[in-house]
């Protein structure tokens, strides 16, 4: 091979290294630049704050003349267990924290003089740990069996689940506060 043959045979291959070479720095220079804003980005959109779903709807109901209120499930069929019971508790104690004389357990077992029956429906969600993952709460007149009102609350985010005995009062009082109940606890 000629001197002339290697010199360029040295020029192309470091021309093809210097290439590879900056080819090389942009990958990392790219990948140190994007990989902080993705990560940045993740960890904005993580630290929102999510907020509980929480609604009420009345039909221009007046709970404050119920004398008593008897809390139940909406499905006796299914098994009941020990968060079933704990939701049924939480609400009564709601109930009674606001001013409302409330007692609870199976519907067939409700009192001849149960003014309002509330019917309930909660949904405990596994996560690591058994969380209240909804509750859903129906007020009745005892006796026609007219809704006078309704209120469902969701905690689905890590960051905002609570108890079910604070679902409960947060859910109680925001029903009473529409419906002309009592709200002093």
């Amino acid at each position: 091979m000629s001197e002339k043959a290697r010199i360029q045979q040295s020029i192309e291959f470091k021309t093809k290294d210097a290439a590879s070479h900056a080819r090389h720095l942009s990958e990392i220079t790219m990948r140190n630049l994007l990989c902080p804003l993705i990560l940045g980005a993740l960890l904005a959109a993580g630290c929102a704050t999510p907020k509980p779903e929480l609604s009420v709807q009345n039909p221009k109901a007046d709970l404050s003349g119920l004398k008593t209120f008897y809390v139940s499930r909406d499905n006796e069929a299914k098994p009941q267990d020990e968060h079933h019971s704990q939701t049924l508790g939480a609400v009564q104690v709601a109930l009674t924290g606001h001013g409302l004389p409330a007692t609870s357990g199976l519907l067939s077992a409700m009192p001849a003089d149960t003014g309002c029956k509330v019917m309930i429906h909660d949904h405990w969600f596994w996560d690591l740990q058994w969380y209240l993952l909804s509750l859903d709460m129906k007020f009745y007149d005892a006796h026609s069996g007219q809704m006078l009102a309704s209120g469902f609350c969701r905690r689905a985010a890590p960051a905002i689940r609570r108890s079910p005995e604070f679902m409960a009062n947060e859910l109680v009082e925001a029903i009473l506060s529409t419906c002309g109940g009592t709200t002093n606890h």
